[in-house]
């Protein structure tokens, strides 16, 4: 229904602008009204329409991309345990210039606020190495808003927005995010300690193949490493002894036996331990 197509006149008048409103639909089968529906509210507002609030996305019939009060993970490689996504805003008239979006994390008890540099998809990995992480076992209150001029002007709040400990001002829904399990780096997939070589693994993502396996510079008296899988949950899959030949490991691993998904990889030699996040893409 397009609202205020209708003649104003006393038994249908126009929808008032700027006042909140019950709205209820029914049906009329054969003659007779059905019962009304559940309600919901709506306002005329042309300014906020124009540019308007968004936020996570919080619709249960969309798996996929659903965001709102949501466990996910911190670190590793671009999947859907560390993804969040918003919801796209139906600008009207159209915006004219590039939309751009911008997600803030809060914790005000704690005086946490990370606000995320605008970017062109209201899709947001948790991985990023450049600002502040997110912690484990923390759980954030976040918030999205959009921009139509490439981030010139914002739908809500100043260009620089203000961040605890100072006054907040509420960008629209807010939906809390619970961070599980955290992963190292922001998807490389090597590692490296001070004066004990290097670590490194590939391919990752893997096929559910093989896994090459390579480390540099092992301590001489050193004669084996220890090599072992832990799924998300922190349950060990796969457990492997590797002898050291000259100060180098080069090995493969077996895979076939794991299912899609997000691992660690635990790797000890001596006093040094390497960890590294694994993903398995069948």
């Amino acid at each position: 229904m397009k609202l205020n197509a209708w003649i104003n006149a006393g038994p249908s008048p126009h929808v008032p602008a700027g006042m909140l409103l019950n709205v209820r639909v029914r049906g009329r089968v054969n003659g007779n009204n059905l019962p009304f529906g559940p309600t919901c509210t709506m306002k005329m507002d042309a300014a906020r329409a124009s540019c308007p609030l968004v936020n996570l996305q919080d619709d249960p019939a969309n798996p996929s991309d659903f965001s709102c009060g949501v466990t996910r993970t911190w670190g590793g490689t671009n999947t859907n345990q560390n993804k969040l996504v918003a919801k796209p805003p139906q600008f009207t008239p159209s915006a004219s210039g590039p939309v751009r979006f911008q997600f803030r994390f809060r914790i005000p008890g704690e005086n946490i606020c990370i606000v995320r540099p605008p970017q062109s998809s209201p899709t947001i990995y948790l991985n990023w190495t450049n600002g502040a992480p997110l912690e484990c076992s923390k759980t954030y209150e976040v918030e999205v808003r959009v921009s139509k001029d490439g981030g010139a002007t914002w739908c809500v709040d100043s260009t620089n927005p203000a961040c605890d400990p100072a006054p907040v001002t509420s960008w629209g829904k807010m939906c809390q995010v619970s961070i599980a399990n955290c992963f190292p780096g922001g998807g490389a997939s090597n590692m490296t300690t001070e004066g004990s070589g290097r670590f490194s693994m590939y391919p990752n993502p893997n096929n559910g193949d093989q896994l090459y396996i390579d480390l540099t510079s092992v301590e001489q008296t050193v004669r084996t490493i220890n090599v072992d899988l832990y799924d998300l949950t922190g349950k060990r899959v796969g457990s492997r002894t590797i002898p050291v030949n000259d100060g180098f490991v080069r090995s493969t691993l077996d895979l076939s036996d794991l299912n899609s998904g997000m691992y660690l990889v635990n790797v000890t030699a001596g006093e040094n331990t390497f960890t590294e996040r694994l993903v398995i893409q069948k």
